[in-house]
């Protein structure tokens, strides 16, 4: 038929390896012209967007398995196709299904097939490029032309190897079959009807009527309207017109002459800002230089951070290889820049952003940065400069300042390890000054020291070069931008405005809110409201019988001015009855009423009833994080003790600051109010309720622009180790007895200024002058960070200390399955970094970071956050960590372990730190951001170390733990906490030590 292509048979042999290779059936020993490439590429994937995602995902697999039989059978027009579709699935139409969300956070099995199908894809490129290649070799030599030039694709590939999806709403073609594989029609475009052909009069049908000249006349006037007539209509195809009959030639004549009569009306061509969803004819023009051909990397758009959305990082694909560029051309652009500079141009920017993968800080105040900022692919963060302005400070401590930050900008910059460059800048700085005077220098210099000097990889995501094991990734080298935001602009380049919705936690789903890679720091703000606190106050307060009675004593006690008159009564002679000696205990009231008092003179029982093993919490919604936390603090002994009992508001009075006129320690007496209740209720089941509306409205507080997500105490799920962290930052906060006082600065410390313990003894009498709360009491521990030249010659040292809450174990790298010391000496194994030695100038230095002092209760937090380069998500790694539950041995991991107490008698710095594991926070789950939180605690009454009890809400069950020997009881719940091959896995331990 016309325009179709034509398929002859040449008679000749294909010549080995060639694409007439190729044998698809034909004549034998001969070949046929392939389709063109255009009709080849211009295909569409018939599925329905809505299906659902196992349908989809078949679909894929199936279109991969025909392209490959193809392939195997000599048609590698119909493999191309097949492949083709497949992308358009798994890289373009996948993602408009509703599916799609859960399919990455909630369907584990899926997601890995999803990925599994995309790596299959991106391992078959090169061959169906160099298939690309053959035919149009072949369309070259046998001269074969598209189908239909003026039709619009619909789908295929590129220039540059992207996937591009349906466009312009176009409805696709259904699938036909060819030889017994699937291909796609093309949507041919409605030809203009033609008219139809008039044939003459048959002779047997005139009659004999007269001609006449009025009838003649008549005849030539009417074909002059139907001239007029056509001549107002759109000229048909020249086909059309070579098909009319001859006694109708005179008419055409009269009608070529009007030709120039513009055409009726028409509607205009469709126009879509930013073109996309269509292609060209060079839509499959597959680059062989690319090693990637269906990657697809961020759009040209702008990378909008502090919007609240969740992007991989610039720079990072769909689906691997995550880089667009081989790891040698990515080294051989970074490398490119001098590394002793420590500024890059707006050129040098511009390249390294094209193709290299760089992290943008903005060292602005944040309404600077939403009034206007770097818009570009790479992702963009702001950090405040009054927290760069810290002395000395770490990266990682900018990584705990940015708890107000959104959660994209909180991920990005502590996942920075993953990217090539960090560029920073502010509104118009050209260096970095190493004496930095005014507060803008001390921010560009503070940044540009922290993520240089004092950047830890060896916390977050250390790899050592131990066999089975790859070494640890390169540190990205930190830029000042000359001219800062004012040399971007003037350059001609774009800017982005953005209104910052600020958080208060890490990650969310759809960010990965489940897992914190940082210890953070929450800022405690009491409320000063004297009316707000008082309706606080009044919900915080438990009630009771004996505080009922008190207030409203027995109506027996009060005087009444008409009574009736005494009259004496004479003993009766007749002996009373024997009575009953009054109970030691009173007798339990079945109805609920009671003497009021027997019930005011008779003390409240001090020990939990009987058949009540523990108090559950009530979850109402997704509360399991905190009452899995509320549970763990609960079984805290000395901590709990102090908190049911009311002895923390003897012991910690607290003063007011200088800028307050109330500290009411409102969480004090909430957590005084369940605990109580958690000691003494006789009831199996209480509610947080005014609990957690009391944390949220104090979140709320802090930034009345957060979401809902970004909230405790709300109905979404969060953290638990980061809710037990806000809840103990406030915690110290109200209990700190010195909090009017200001902590001197920090120093560093020298092997001159005496050995570690010496060190950390004075830093901790230093820190004390404005630190004296239960937390530091109880939890607050100090870790050492020894950094040391390792040029031989010269071995200068230096020691940072700095207090911590929670221990970190990062999982990032470590095998499966890992030990509980496994993960510390990992944690604590030095590694050299770029870090210039301050006494003979050389450029690295090893860093090492070890305990100094311990606590009584230690938290240790397994990160089990990890990162997926490929897919720009958060994954948990669900690694199998062991650890005994009884004496844990730590000594070893002190910085000068002192187990005889030879240079201190301060228990907390030396001596045997033996511990005893006495709860475990469990998370249940396949992915951060979804799952369930349970607690494991140890029956303190017990004197069976295997006694535990699982706390799993309102649930409460007696189950083993640590049993030895075989079998194990039934009920033994050991494996699931070590993650035992599913996805219950442990995540905050709390030990407490032995004698304490």
């Amino acid at each position: 038929m016309p325009g179709s292509t034509v398929l002859v048979d040449h008679g000749g042999s294909a010549g080995a390896g060639g694409i007439g290779s190729h044998n698809n059936g034909g004549a034998k020993g001969g070949k046929r012209p392939l389709p063109h490439i255009d009709d080849i590429t211009s295909v569409t994937a018939d599925i329905d967007v809505h299906a659902p995602i196992p349908h989809v995902l078949q679909t894929a697999e199936t279109y991969l398995r025909q392209a490959e039989s193809s392939k195997n059978f000599g048609r590698p027009d119909l493999a191309l196709k097949d492949y083709i579709r497949a992308s358009l699935i798994l890289v373009t139409q996948i993602k408009k299904n509703k599916g799609w969300v859960s399919l990455q956070n909630d369907n584990k099995l899926q997601f890995e097939r999803y990925q599994r199908l995309l790596k299959q894809i991106d391992t078959a490129h090169e061959d169906f490029a160099a298939i690309k290649a053959e035919i149009k070799a072949d369309n070259a030599r046998t001269g074969v032309q598209p189908t239909n030039h003026g039709s619009v694709s619909t789908g295929g590939i590129n220039g540059q190897g992207r996937v591009v999806g349906l466009g312009n709403g176009l409805n696709a073609a259904p699938l036909a079959r060819e030889n017994g594989a699937p291909t796609a029609t093309r949507p041919i475009p409605p030809q203009p009807r033609a008219k139809p052909i008039v044939h003459p009069k048959p002779q047997s049908l005139h009659g004999n009527a007269l001609q006449s000249v009025g009838v003649a006349s008549s005849r030539a006037n009417q074909a002059q309207q139907l001239a007029e007539r056509f001549a107002n209509l759109r000229v048909g195809s020249a086909q059309a017109s070579q098909q009319q009959a001859t006694p109708q030639s005179t008419l055409l004549n009269k009608i070529s002459k009007v030709a120039g009569i513009s055409d009726m009306p028409k509607l205009p061509d469709a126009i879509y800002n930013p073109p996309r969803g269509t292609i060209s004819n060079e839509a499959a023009q597959l680059p062989s230089s690319t090693p990637n051909m269906f990657s697809r990397t961020v759009p040209a758009a702008p990378l909008s951070v502090s919007k609240g959305s969740m992007p991989p990082p610039a720079g990072t694909e769909l689906f691997a290889p995550a880089q667009a560029l081989g790891a040698e051309e990515l080294a051989a652009i970074h490398g490119a820049l001098d590394a002793s500079r420590e500024h890059i141009t707006i050129e040098e920017f511009q390249k390294v952003l094209d193709r290299g993968t760089v992290l943008v800080i903005d060292i602005r105040s944040r309404e600077q940065f939403d009034r206007g900022h770097i818009s570009c692919q790479a992702p963009v963060v702001c950090i405040e400069p009054e927290v760069l302005a810290r002395p000395e400070i770490s990266a990682n401590q900018i990584a705990e300042s940015m708890v107000l930050a959104p959660t994209t900008e909180q991920l990005f910059f502590e996942n920075r390890h993953a990217f090539r460059q960090i560029v920073f800048y502010d509104q118009n700085s050209r260096t970095v000054n190493a004496s930095p005077r005014t507060p803008q220098e001390k921010a560009i210099n503070g940044i540009f020291i922290a993520l240089e000097f004092y950047d830890f990889p060896t916390r977050l995501m250390q790899q050592q070069s131990q066999q089975g094991q790859q070494p640890a990734e390169p540190k990205p080298q930190a830029r000042l931008l000359s001219g800062g935001f004012d040399a971007w602009v003037k350059a001609g380049n774009p800017v982005e405005t953005s209104a910052t919705k600020i958080s208060h936690r890490f990650g969310s789903t759809q960010s990965p809110r489940g897992y914190a890679n940082q210890r953070h720091r929450w800022v405690a703000r009491p409320i000063q409201d004297a009316d707000e606190v008082k309706r606080w106050e009044s919900l915080a307060i438990s009630r009771t019988y004996e505080d009922f009675f008190q207030r409203y004593p027995p109506v027996s006690d009060l005087r009444e001015s008409m009574t009736s008159p005494v009259v004496d009564i004479k003993p009766s002679a007749v002996t009373p009855l024997p009575s009953r000696p009054t109970p030691a205990l009173p007798r339990r009231s079945y109805t609920g009423l009671a003497e009021a008092d027997e019930i005011i003179r008779t003390p409240r029982a001090q020990k939990r009833p009987e058949g009540i093993l523990r108090v559950g919490i009530y979850n109402p919604a997704n509360w399991c994080y905190a009452n899995s936390a509320l549970q763990a603090l609960f079984h805290t002994f000395g901590f709990s003790r102090e908190l049911s009992s009311g002895e923390w508001a003897q012991l910690y009075q607290v003063p007011n600051k200088n800028d307050e006129a109330i500290q009411a320690q409102l969480l004090m007496k909430f957590l005084h109010r369940t605990f109580s209740e958690l000691q003494h209720k006789e009831t199996k089941v209480i509610s947080p309720n005014s609990l957690m509306d009391y944390l949220q409205a104090y979140c709320r507080r802090l930034n009345p622009k957060s979401p809902p997500e970004h909230v405790f105490g709300t109905n979404f799920q969060q953290d638990s180790q980061e809710f037990l962290n806000f809840l103990l930052a406030v915690i110290d906060d109200e209990t700190n007895i010195r909090r009017d006082q200001t902590t001197p600065t920090a120093k560093s410390y020298t092997p001159k200024d005496g050995g570690y313990v010496a060190n950390a003894a004075d830093f901790w009498n230093t820190y004390s002058v404005g630190h004296d709360s239960i937390v530091d009491r109880y939890f607050k521990g100090l870790e050492v960070v020894t950094t040391t030249c390792i040029n031989p010659a010269c071995g200068a040292e230096s020691r940072r200390y700095q207090p911590f809450v929670t221990w970190l174990s990062p999982l990032t790298g470590a095998p499966n399955p890992v030990s509980i010391f496994q993960l510390l000496e990992r944690g604590q194994a030095p590694q050299v970094v770029v870090n210039p030695c301050e006494t003979c100038k050389g450029q690295h230095r090893s860093m090492a970071t070890k305990f100094a002092r311990l606590p009584h209760r230690l938290l240790l937090c397994l990160g089990r956050a990890g990162w997926n380069k490929g897919l720009g998500v958060a994954q948990k790694l669900n690694n199998r960590v062991t650890f005994p539950f009884v004496d844990l041995d730590l000594t070893r991991f002190m910085a000068q372990p002192d187990a005889l107490n030879a240079h201190s008698q301060d228990h907390h710095l030396s001596g045997p730190l033996i511990y005893d594991v006495y709860a475990v926070t469990v998370h249940i789950g396949p992915t951060p951001n979804s799952g369930h939180y349970i607690s494991y605690v140890r029956q303190a009454e017990s004197n069976d170390p295997t006694d535990w009890i699982k706390l799993n809400d309102s649930f409460v069950d007696k189950v083993k733990v640590g049993s030895r020997g075989q079998p194990k009881p039934a009920n033994d719940v050991t494996e699931q906490i070590f993650a035992g091959g599913g996805n219950a896995s442990a995540y905050v331990i709390f030990l407490k030590r032995r004698g304490t």
